[in-house]
């Protein structure tokens, strides 16, 4: 676990965990991240978000309320 997800945010904190099998079930379209990503924009929270190297790799550049955790 990194250090700083021990200290106390400045703001909400949301955590996204995304694993494989909703594609293994439905297949490439089963990839939301980059929807659930764009619902939280402007709320005012930070993300983290746990996902493999694979989905991770296939998102475009995070914006700075996401921290990246990946498996």
């Amino acid at each position: 676990m990194p250090e700083w997800l021990l200290d106390a945010p400045d703001r909400p904190r949301v955590c996204v965990v995304w694993g494989n099998s909703p594609r293994r079930m439905v297949g490439a379209d089963a990839f939301a991240l980059p929807r659930i990503l764009r619902a939280l924009d402007g709320l005012g929270v930070e993300v983290v978000l746990a996902a493999g190297p694979k989905d991770a790799a296939e998102l475009d550049d995070l914006p700075p309320w996401v921290r990246l955790l990946e498996d």
